[in-house]
């Protein structure tokens, strides 16, 4: 939190999830647990009263399984104990049958968007109610793509300012070197042009629900899910952005989706998000103006962070 060159955090610790063991062990490593199967009522609402005790900011699901009764009890008890301990409810959904019984339970903010099928009413009226923020993440898909594509062809990415960790960029320069370990039996070109047909119809729904949710009021924040393969920390942030725009949502609209309603959805909105007295001096200095596209976001001169100033491509003291 007080180091000028970190971001600030806000940490949900460990998601909860309906998926088996087995499925889980691809994301938990040795003792590292990103993933807690919810086995039981009793077991979820310990693990509430532990992360919420921790300081985490909201308890997060991955892995909704509407048909597994098990699964569901136990989520209604980790919904109640969330409300208990004065947490709230994050849900990744990208269902609309999922999205919507995450509302019922009351879900504070739904990660991804919903890309099966456009929102209906029922879905908006829910959202409404419970007031909730709602992340669009529209680039995640196409990053998966764009990784399997760099497994032939070397990838190119639009990093003016060098921000980028050293070890992503190497793996950006070696990608063709890991198409021998690609399975021989399996036709990439094939499996290429079936994910890209995917991919391809997701986004147009996720651009449709994403233009009706703001034009039906609800709060949007800019979000990227960087750290997914293609998806790159830093930069991806220019993408999201700019596929927001396309999807319909104005340039200015998108700057207050980025600062003030990110701000809000890591409950920090009293410490920063807008320009104002007594807030913390965070903010960044533009060349060009972005409210007129939002791809001018790119032309980011100067940072300035805890009130101290520096150029974009140089770190601060400490």
């Amino acid at each position: 939190e007080n180091n000028l060159n970190a971001p600030h955090v806000a940490a949900a610790g460990p998601l909860f999830s309906g998926y088996p063991e087995a499925r889980l062990s691809t994301f938990n490593i040795g003792d590292e647990k990103q993933m807690i199967h919810l086995s039981d009522p009793e077991f979820g609402r310990e693990i509430v009263k532990k992360h919420s005790q921790l300081g985490s900011t909201g308890i997060k699901v991955w892995g909704v399984q509407l048909s597994d009764s098990t699964f569901m009890n136990s989520l209604r008890a980790v919904a109640d104990e969330t409300t208990n301990q004065n947490n709230k409810l994050i849900v990744h959904a990208t269902n609309l049958n999922e999205a919507k019984e995450a509302l019922r339970l009351g879900a504070k903010v739904l990660v991804h968007s919903v890309d099966n099928a456009e929102v209906d009413a029922e879905f908006i009226k829910l959202a409404k109610a419970n007031n909730v923020i709602y992340l669009p993440t529209l680039i995640v898909t196409r990053g998966y793509l764009n990784t399997f594509r760099s497994l032939q062809k070397l990838r190119t990415v639009n990093d003016p300012n060098d921000v980028m960790d050293e070890r992503a960029k190497e793996l950006l320069k070696t990608s063709t070197e890991y198409f021998s370990f690609f399975p021989a039996q399996v036709n990439l070109e094939m499996q290429m042009k079936a994910f890209e047909q995917r991919v391809v119809k997701s986004e147009a729904i996720m651009d449709i629900n994403l233009k009706k949710l703001y034009d039906a009021g609800i709060t949007i924040a800019v979000a990227t899910d960087a750290g997914n393969p293609g998806t790159f920390h830093g930069i991806s942030i220019y993408d999201e952005m700019e596929a927001m725009q396309k999807a319909g949502i104005p340039a200015n609209e998108i700057i207050i989706m980025a600062t003030k309603n990110g701000a809000t959805a890591m409950e920090r909105s009293r410490d920063f998000g807008i320009l104002a007295k007594d807030m913390m001096a965070d903010l960044i200095i533009l060349d060009k103006n972005p409210a007129v596209d939002i791809a001018n976001m790119r032309s980011i001169s100067h940072v300035m962070r805890g009130g101290q100033l520096r150029a974009v491509n140089k770190k601060f003291d400490h």
